[in-house]
């Protein structure tokens, strides 16, 4: 069983190393990967009547705009084996492009776009978001999250708010024609925790000064829903996953990097978003892009975001579901000859 469960280990193995996973040398290490899926998942779909058992769908995001998910049959003990890996078109196509396609790996819309559309249709507001909703003289809405990259006590490249945050928090101050919501990543604040940079304290202190501020929220619920529903725009470190999953929003975005000769990693994001690496630069797109609402890139960010991202339309989890009764209704039939 265990040969059938990483056949095509290979094929991941390497997959895995060129988007990042450069420690991984054998195949223990795609055990270990897939464990860690299947255990600290993101999202998960179960399929429990089909006559032939139980079958699973677990997802997990890694990076930027990367995650691996992993479909699979649950034996008579109770012990996953995985069949499938599932990707969004952005990846997908990264994969077949490399030479590593098979059929195993399936293009399939990420599960965690349904929450997303859900959640824009309803447009729920957390308590507390009134002011920057209907304060006096505000206008426009903009979500400010982040990446997290800090180790061994060093900010990586991944991360821009010791670069930019300053700026952004005076800017909110003197404009309070502008609300924000302010997201930083929850691993971003164990990061600087751990790292001795912030304490408990510290965090506590942010989010009183948000709390008292007219224009600026701390977000701090499960998801980045609500934030999507009610925001203008996005500022967002540039290696964030957030560019994608922001992306079928159509809602400007401004990518954030610590220097100018930094490269971006998708081309079909990059190309449709905007990009700063100065405070001068983001000032000019709140005052022409958010504010002044001149969006030259809307037409083009309709046309990559359908490249990038398959279904938006609060189906993938369906999908999925169905996509594994097929598969694994077809497999038995199959096996019984």
């Amino acid at each position: 069983m265990e040969s059938e469960l990483f056949q095509g280990g290979v094929l991941m193995h390497s997959y895995l190393r060129a988007v990042g996973f450069s420690k991984i040398t054998k195949r223990s290490s795609i055990r270990q990967i897939i464990t860690d899926v299947v255990e600290n998942y993101d999202d998960k779909t179960i399929v429990k009547d089909h006559p032939e058992g139980v079958f699973a769908e677990f997802s997990k995001d890694y990076g930027c705009d990367c995650g691996i998910t992993v479909c699979g049959q649950y034996d008579e003990n109770n012990v996953f084996y995985p069949d499938y890996y599932l990707f969004d078109s952005l990846l997908y196509h990264d994969i077949v492009n490399a030479g590593y396609g098979s059929d195993r790996v399936v293009e399939m819309g990420n599960p965690k776009f349904g929450g997303i559309f859900e959640n824009i249709q309803k447009k729920q507001i957390p308590e507390g978001w009134k002011k920057i909703l209907w304060g006096e003289g505000v206008k426009r809405v903009i979500l400010w999250t982040t990446d997290h990259g800090v180790h061994d006590g060093k900010i990586t490249e991944d991360v821009t708010l010791d670069l930019y945050g300053k700026h952004l928090f005076e800017y909110a101050e003197s404009h309070a024609e502008t609300g924000f919501i302010f997201r930083p990543h929850k691993a971003l604040i164990r990061e600087l925790q751990d790292a001795g940079l912030w304490c408990e304290e510290d965090l506590e202190e942010l989010k009183q000064y948000c709390m008292r501020s007219g224009n600026i929220v701390f977000d701090d619920t499960f998801t980045y829903d609500a934030a999507y529903s009610v925001a203008d725009a996005v500022i967002t470190d540039a290696y964030c996953g957030i560019t994608c999953s922001a992306l079928p929003l159509l809602k400007p975005m401004l990518l954030l990097y610590r220097t100018k000769d930094s490269m971006p990693y998708h081309k079909e994001i990059a190309e449709c978003t905007y990009s700063a690496a100065t405070n001068e630069e983001i000032d000019e797109f709140i005052a022409h892009v958010v504010l002044g609402e001149e969006d030259p890139k809307y037409e083009l960010r309709k046309i990559n975001a359908a490249k990038c991202v398959k279904n938006f339309d609060g189906k993938n989890g369906w999908r999925i579901k169905e996509f594994l009764k097929q598969k694994y209704w077809t497999m038995g039939r199959s096996e019984r000859g």
